[in-house]
């Protein structure tokens, strides 16, 4: 696993492995209220809800595609989800904006394919993802009575 994982994203990772999802590599993203500029009319500014990266995590190994047991990830594999991760961090995204602003204002999952063509208004890591060889997404929202 990610050495940088939190707990909740090791746990995360746990559970994929467990049931043998084939899902290699994990972002978090979690509700940030911060201030916005000062709406016409108004003094005050306004508090504004962005999603903020809260991190990420890769597993060693991943599910067949023909079902089996777990393969290890080629070293290329493991550091081109490494290094999307890292490159997410410097994202944030207003609420309905990308893949984690359009989940969790939605509270719907999204599974996404050919997101290394996806315009930016879609997918605004593609480029990233393009560099990396990722190709599809999920996004899955988890409410959290402490978070957000």
């Amino acid at each position: 696993m990610e050495e940088y994982a939190s707990p909740f994203i090791r746990t995360i990772l746990k559970f994929m492995k467990l049931h043998n999802f084939p899902f290699e590599h994990v972002d978090a993203w979690v509700p940030s209220f911060v201030q916005g500029g000062v709406p016409p009319g108004q003094q005050q500014p306004q508090q504004q809800c962005r999603l903020c990266f809260a991190g990420c995590g890769t597993t060693q190994g991943k599910a067949p595609s023909e079902g089996g047991q777990r393969v290890e990830l080629t070293s290329d594999e493991r550091f081109n989800l490494l290094s999307f991760g890292h490159y997410s961090q410097k994202f944030s995204f207003d609420v309905g904006s990308g893949l984690p602003g359009r989940v969790y204002k939605s509270g719907i999952a999204s599974w996404e394919q050919g997101i290394q063509n996806a315009p930016l208004s879609k997918f605004e890591r593609c480029g990233g993802a393009s560099q990396w060889g990722l190709q599809t997404v999920l996004g899955i929202p988890i409410p959290s009575p402490t978070v957000g």
